[in-house]
């Protein structure tokens, strides 16, 4: 190899004149194309884009490709039009500064004057709307987030739909209005999960204590019934303010109740006359008589015992006393009240007919009315009530 150039050289050492200098401009050459390529120079264009220079790149193709770029990132249809032609010179320049694909894009958007870049919302994929900032688009949907909270409860919120917030390029006179992006973001669809506590009243129960220390008719408090308090925890969700679902977390009980207890009288009843017993039976059990109506009947609105049996029965005072009152009503007809004492009375009602009178003295077994079917009632019976206190309760718990 050595000996082939020293040959060649011989020959251009007894060339010519003109054409050692051919030879010499023609070694010059590369040997400097070696140096650059060696030092990283190449050929290349400077791209000038409406009359700024954005960008060096190796081809005129580069330029092409970084132009489909900056037209997908400009918003609306037909956007390639947006691009204008460039213009290419060329340059020698470093290989380090050829700029890449995205650089030209980003240049070609930002020295195009018909377009803006702005901050977009999209809702699966759709667009809704731009703003000036993404700052301005994060502000209203959180304040639409936080428009369906609940106050003194904690809250969780989100959107029903997929949410994108893009920076976007736009036709200068393409961009959307403000109140269209309003519209659209008043329009998503809220699901708010909210931890709410409830006060709830636990009710006491009432105890009754029997005690045979008390004559039947006996009726006290012992100890005054309170009722409770327990605080209700539940996981509410709603959309857009609407419950959809609701879900017990726990019940945490604040005061448990107290329990109101009474006490009754069980003893038997001391009659005026010396003798002693609980209730009579209001009517002659050798009646042909039936219980057409118990107490607590009529869906639990009947407060009493209706005995049915042939007009003119005999009714009896179930226990000495004093009438308190004899008279007529409209829903009981004629019909006889009578005080025991210690809070206890009975009444007799639809009577035909009353034997006594106001303020009258009886003794238990004593005939004080006759069976009727006066005031409202459908047939001869009578309608017999037991009272402790000015509370109607069950009759039969008395007379059996």
């Amino acid at each position: 190899m050595k000996e082939k150039v020293i040959a060649v050289l011989e020959k251009i050492k007894n060339a010519p004149h003109f054409v050692k200098l051919i030879c010499f401009l023609g070694i010059s050459a590369i040997v400097m194309t070696l140096s650059l390529n060696a030092a990283g120079v190449v050929l290349a264009y400077n791209v000038n884009y409406a009359g700024n220079v954005i960008a060096q790149v190796n081809s005129k193709e580069d330029f092409a490709s970084a132009g489909q770029l900056a037209s997908a990132a400009i918003m609306g249809e037909n956007t390639e039009g947006y691009i204008y032609a460039p213009k290419f010179f060329p340059t020698l320049t470093l290989n380090s500064r050829i700029d890449t694909s995205a650089d030209i894009a980003n240049a070609i958007l930002e020295n195009t004057a018909e377009l803006k870049k702005t901050a977009a919302l999209k809702v699966n994929g759709v667009l809704v709307g731009t703003a000036e900032s993404s700052e301005e688009i994060e502000q209203k949907i959180n304040n639409r987030l936080s428009s369906f909270n609940v106050a003194d409860y904690e809250c969780s919120a989100e959107f029903v739909d997929t949410i994108d917030l893009v920076s976007t390029y736009c036709s200068v006179n393409a961009c959307t209005s403000g109140e269209q992006l309003d519209a659209g973001i008043n329009n998503l669809a809220v699901k708010t999960t909210v931890k709410e506590t409830t006060d709830v009243k636990i009710s006491y129960k009432t105890v009754t204590q029997r005690s045979a220390e008390y004559q039947v008719g006996y009726y006290a408090v012992n100890t005054k019934g309170v009722n409770g308090l327990k605080h209700k925890v539940d996981n509410v969700v709603y959309l857009n303010g609407v419950e959809i679902e609701r879900n017990s977390v726990e019940d945490v009980v604040v005061n448990e109740p107290v329990n109101e207890v009474v006490v009754v009288g069980t003893a038997a009843v001391v009659n005026k006359n010396g003798s002693s017993g609980a209730m009579v039976f209001p009517i002659p059990k050798s009646a042909r008589y039936y219980i057409s109506t118990y107490f607590g009947g009529d869906g639990g609105s009947h407060k009493g015992l209706d005995l049915a049996v042939s007009r003119g029965t005999p009714i009896y005072a179930s226990l000495d006393g004093t009438v308190v009152e004899a008279g007529y009503k409209s829903d009981y007809g004629y019909y006889v009240l009578v005080d025991h004492g210690n809070g206890l009375k009975t009444r007799y009602a639809h009577n035909s007919q009353n034997l006594v009178s106001r303020g009258d003295k009886v003794t238990k077994g004593q005939t004080i009315a006759l069976v009727g079917s006066t005031g409202r009632s459908t047939g001869n019976h009578l309608h017999f009530e037991v009272m402790l206190n000015g509370v109607r309760v069950n009759p039969l718990k008395y007379v059996g």
